[in-house]
């Protein structure tokens, strides 16, 4: 299944100016199921996504985390964060200016 979640991600996460389409939103939320090696890709993803230049990019990626907080599996994404803390830190993000 390696490579499966980063499809999805990338393709939640397009430049384009919309909401993550919801094929791609889903795909990610049964990474929440599949237990700490999906999470872990999906967020491998998303770091790179993060820190791209593009806000609608960093933005879609962000509310990506949220939907996987929020409706993926209770906790699993929490606890992801809570033992891997770097996977989000956004000491390293910047403005742009």
């Amino acid at each position: 299944m390696s490579g499966s979640f980063e499809k999805s991600v990338k393709g939640g996460t397009k430049i384009k100016l919309a909401a993550p389409k919801s094929k791609y939103v889903e795909h990610i939320l049964v990474a929440t199921h599949a237990g700490d090696a999906g999470v872990a890709e999906v967020f491998r993803t998303l770091q790179h996504r993060l820190r791209d230049s593009t806000w609608t990019i960093v933005f879609k990626a962000l509310i990506i985390v949220h939907l996987m907080i929020r409706e993926g599996e209770p906790n699993v994404t929490l606890k992801f964060l809570g033992d891997a803390p770097s996977k989000m830190a956004i000491s390293n993000f910047s403005d742009g200016m």
